[in-house]
């Protein structure tokens, strides 16, 4: 869908890649485009269709309104397909890159709060950055259904997220919080923790309440802990010797 508006953008405008893109990611209004066309322009713009009764500043004027008008065309286009973020991410279900999660804290069948709860959010979190990264959507449902972090009782979105960094630093250590971006979206009218989680260099390991360290892996759409013997060859294989 996008990357059509760009590349129609680039035939029709002398390939200006950067006011296509720019267009078509929310970055600039059409008027915007249609100026940003003409001045990144080396030679002078003369309209399709010149005519030779128009001055230059007229001709010039003309196409900036032809630029223009292209653009609201390809922006009426955009418009017909979804552009929420979320809503895009839980249409396509969960994959070794993306996993949903209802709850941060909150077992929602026993009404209560349950450190298992957070464990398989910090799981999930240890997984992806031990394979090739991924996305954590926290309060939406295993069925996609938008759920809500409302449910886990914070006082604000500050306070939920104060908490979840907190526990990934006391479970996993706070050199991977650079590694992790978490921030607040709405989704069919609920509020959603959007983590993602870039890929480490370094194997992480998940220290659990009463447990020990634990190693976890993305494996289809769940996450895998390892056995001793299995991650002896793991940690060569992905991270390479020390």
């Amino acid at each position: 869908m996008g990357k059509s508006v760009v590349t129609n953008l680039q035939n029709m405008t002398n390939r200006h890649t950067i006011a296509a893109l720019a267009l078509a990611s929310g970055a600039c209004s059409a008027s915007e485009f249609g100026h940003a066309v003409l001045a990144a322009s080396l030679e002078s713009y003369i309209f399709e269709f010149p005519n030779d009764d128009m001055t230059a500043e007229e001709q010039h004027a003309e196409t900036y309104r032809y630029y223009r008008d292209l653009a609201r065309v390809c922006m009426d286009y955009l418009s017909f397909f979804p552009t929420d973020t979320i809503a895009v991410i839980v249409s396509d279900g969960e994959s070794n890159s993306v996993e949903f999660k209802s709850s941060l804290r909150w077992d929602i069948r026993k009404n209560q709060k349950d450190d298992t709860i957070t464990h398989a959010s910090l799981k999930t979190i240890s997984a992806f950055l031990n394979t090739r990264g991924g996305t954590l959507l926290i309060g939406v449902g295993d069925d996609g259904a938008a759920v809500g972090i409302e449910v886990d009782g914070f006082p604000n979105d500050d306070k939920f997220l104060l908490h979840l960094y907190g526990v990934i630093k006391s479970s996993m250590g706070t050199d991977v919080t650079p590694l992790i971006e978490a921030d607040i979206d709405m989704f069919d009218g609920k509020k959603v923790c959007h983590v993602r989680c870039e890929s480490s260099h370094r194997p992480v390991y998940l220290k659990a309440k009463g447990k020990g360290e634990e190693f976890y892996i993305r494996t289809g759409s769940s996450s895998e802990r390892l056995d001793p013997s299995k991650l002896m060859k793991y940690i060569p294989d992905r991270f390479g010797n020390p």
